[in-house]
């Protein structure tokens, strides 16, 4: 309800919306908000939960956009995945508005203005900034990854590699020794 099958998913159709609110469930895939392969790597669907609330010509969307991050962890370039959950909230008015407050409004990430012809609102480059924003630059395959050894290769998770157990160059000795405080 209110979203437009028509034009695609992710646009929000106004005259669809009665007044109070609407629920909205989204499945988006990373193809559908022009996100590319070496910007971000993401499972096939982004789910949005979205209330949508209208009251006149103002509607409020709020809820939750959740996505996963796939790729190779940054400390051992194993396949790594990681959850990602964020809380969203939009606040589209279809109104004239003077040059200055539509300036001012583009800035707001939270706010959006239509010409009250509009029909729609494609939802999808909002949905997309936040993504973009909001995944992590990098991943790691759990928490407590120790990597590979920087002098070896090895992949520490499999146990310790034999550069491990050579003896430290005695011209390091004294480091040891140094405490911070």
């Amino acid at each position: 309800m209110g979203l437009d099958p028509g034009t695609g998913h992710g646009v929000l159709r106004f005259e669809d919306l009665s007044e109070g609110a609407t629920s909205l469930e989204l499945a988006l895939t990373a193809e559908d908000l022009s996100v590319a392969r070496d910007e971000l790597e993401m499972e096939p669907a982004v789910a949005a939960s979205l209330r949508v609330y209208r009251a006149g010509e103002t509607f409020t969307l709020t809820g939750q956009l959740r996505w996963v991050v796939t790729g190779e962890c940054y400390r051992c370039l194993a396949p790594a995945t990681a959850a990602q959950a964020v809380s969203v909230r939009l606040v589209i008015q279809r109104r004239r508005a003077a040059v200055d407050e539509q300036r001012a409004v583009a800035e707001d990430d939270e706010a959006a203005l239509c010409d009250p012809g509009v029909q729609a609102f494609d939802l999808r480059p909002w949905l997309r900034e936040i993504i973009l924003v909001e995944s992590p630059i990098r991943i790691a395959c759990r928490e407590a990854c120790p990597g590979l050894c920087p002098t070896c290769g090895s992949d520490l998770n499999q146990g310790p590699c034999p550069c491990n157990t050579a003896p430290a160059d005695p011209r390091w000795a004294a480091l040891k020794e140094v405490r911070f405080t």
